[in-house]
């Protein structure tokens, strides 16, 4: 479970963060890029979390289920965004900012399962340990804004994008593994 919580922890910035680099460019300024997304990627992960309440403990495969579709979606996100971003270059901004929250909502509707899947499964198999679980989430997220950033910088914007997804088939293996 500690690889699971780390690994989505993880996961979720380096998406969230290596977004925020790139459509600073696509939107024209730091400010929309922030706002575009943390608005599309809390409101759809804050859905997404919610809409994880009909998976019961007794039924923990349906969890397995949704975490391959956040990692299909990510893929799907990955190779779509470069042409997505070419063709709607030259709109207006409102049109751009359309186009983000339309790449962007999908993603965090099936990354905002994650987390509350993980507490069921963790609360059935290890009740103790979900505070621990819990901090564990936090500190990786809080380290991978910094790993998202250096990544970027270093490598690509790109690869900071897919080290997230990397870290999410980790979480679902994980996930796999314990139940």
């Amino acid at each position: 479970m500690f690889i699971f919580f780390l690994a989505i922890g993880f996961g979720f910035m380096l998406v969230e963060i290596s977004q925020m680099q790139r459509l600073t460019i696509f939107l024209g300024h730091p400010t929309y890029s922030l706002s575009v997304v943390l608005f599309s990627l809390l409101l759809s992960s804050g859905l997404g979390s919610y809409l994880t309440r009909g998976v019961s403990t007794h039924n923990l495969q349906q969890g397995i289920l949704r975490l391959v579709l956040l990692f299909g979606a990510l893929v799907l996100f990955g190779t779509l965004t470069p042409w997505v971003l070419a063709n709607f270059i030259a709109s207006v901004t409102p049109i751009r900012i359309l186009a983000a929250v339309g790449l962007l909502f999908p993603l965090g509707l099936f990354m905002g399962m994650a987390f509350p899947l993980g507490m069921k499964l963790a609360s059935m198999r290890a009740a103790t340990i979900t505070p621990w679980l819990w901090g564990m989430n936090g500190a990786a997220s809080v380290l991978s804004s910094v790993l998202a950033t250096a990544i970027g910088l270093n490598f690509s914007i790109s690869a900071s994008f897919w080290c997230g997804v990397v870290c999410y088939a980790v979480a679902t293996s994980a996930y796999a593994w314990n139940i």
